[in-house]
């Protein structure tokens, strides 16, 4: 495959994965830690970014009241990095964990979308390396004539993270999406279908999926076949 064979010719750089993700969300308190399949949701996260091929280390990017938190309620797994700064600064969040694996180039997960694709994590990393853009994103991908959200992921280089960092060093505001024309414009089309958790609907749509395959190794495709059965989709 051309793709992975240009991942190869770079194999050089370090792709890191970073999985932000915090207790204190708005709408769903918590909800990192909600169970899927008798796991916890950001268990079941972990280890599906763990099987993208393209990435070299998955890394929990935490702040330190979340895991206060989450070590209370649950044995930690994984690689973790605690963040003792302000957990709503995203670009300090992830430049400093970026910094501290010496990391050339990021993957972004959200800590709220336990059904991103492992594929499509692979294909946003071969889309940078092929284009070197800016920013490439695929959070939002087609699939079978669908638009589903919450199944890929946002890669871009730490250089350009530290650029991004100076850029904003006087906003209040720190969020990687709050300043597209200083950063990247990436827009994405309106999902049809939204594989994300954000409320306690959303979490008991994605339980329902994962009760009916019993484990985390389904693929976008599984998951587009399964909701046809069920008429979500007609």
């Amino acid at each position: 495959m051309q793709g992975l064979s240009l991942l190869r010719d770079t194999s050089r750089m370090k792709v890191v994965a970073i999985i932000q993700a915090r207790m204190g969300s708005t709408r769903l308190p918590g909800k990192i830690m909600l169970p899927l399949a008798d796991r916890p949701l950001i268990e079941q996260l972990y280890s599906r970014v763990k099987r993208a091929v393209s990435v070299s280390r998955v890394i929990l990017a935490i702040p330190t009241g979340t895991w206060n938190e989450m070590r209370d309620a649950y044995i930690p797994f994984g690689d973790f990095f605690l963040f003792d700064g302000d957990e709503h600064d995203l670009v300090a969040r992830h430049l400093a964990c970026a910094e501290r694996y010496q990391a050339d180039v990021i993957v972004r997960i959200p800590g709220d979308n336990p059904c991103v694709d492992p594929a499509y994590i692979d294909r946003a990393v071969t889309q940078w390396f092929e284009d070197l853009s800016p920013f490439v994103t695929n959070t939002t991908a087609g699939h079978a004539g669908l638009w589903i959200d919450g199944i890929g992921a946002e890669v871009f280089s730490v250089s350009r993270l530290r650029w991004l960092d100076r850029a904003t060093a006087h906003h209040t505001d720190r969020s990687l999406r709050e300043h597209p024309h200083k950063y990247f414009c990436a827009s994405l089309p309106a999902a049809d279908i939204r594989l994300d958790v954000n409320t306690q609907a959303d979490y008991e749509f994605i339980s329902d999926i994962y009760n009916h395959f019993g484990h985390n190794r389904f693929t976008t495709a599984d998951v587009v076949a399964y909701l046809e059965t069920k008429k979500v989709l007609a």
